[in-house]
């Protein structure tokens, strides 16, 4: 097998990281790889640098998510938070996302400071067009 992660091929990730991180890392990313489900759209990797936070970008950026998903006629928005992230998963509730499963990981916390994941889930709201 030779990808992970979607379009993150293994061979990127060796040569920029070496083999064995490389290898690591391919493991790791496919552990949280989502693939859509019908009527779903998947945020993949979303973040503001942190000098950047708490100035509104996040939230924009989750409009034009629910925007566009929306305008695809898809009823949700899901999302995967690590589960150490505790500001980024305050941030989703928040805005309206609900936790709806928690998966741990326990043997890669000592390797990759990584305990596991919570997956969100946002409706979306249906706006009428005229």
């Amino acid at each position: 097998m030779d990808k992970f992660s979607g379009d993150i091929a293994l061979n990127i990730l060796k040569d920029e990281l070496g083999f064995w991180k490389g290898w690591r890392a391919g493991i790791l990313l496919s552990l949280f790889e989502t693939k859509p489900k019908k009527d779903e759209l998947v945020i993949d990797g979303i973040c503001v640098d942190e000098n950047h936070r708490s100035l509104g970008f996040g939230k924009h950026l989750l409009d034009y998510c629910s925007d566009l998903a929306n305008s695809l006629n898809l009823s949700t928005i899901t999302l995967k938070v690590i589960s150490k992230n505790k500001r980024g998963k305050q941030f989703y509730e928040q805005y309206g996302f609900e936790t709806i499963k928690e998966k741990h990981y326990s043997i890669f916390k000592p390797i990759a400071n990584i305990s596991g994941y919570s997956l969100m889930k946002f409706k979306i709201k249906i706006n009428a067009k005229d």
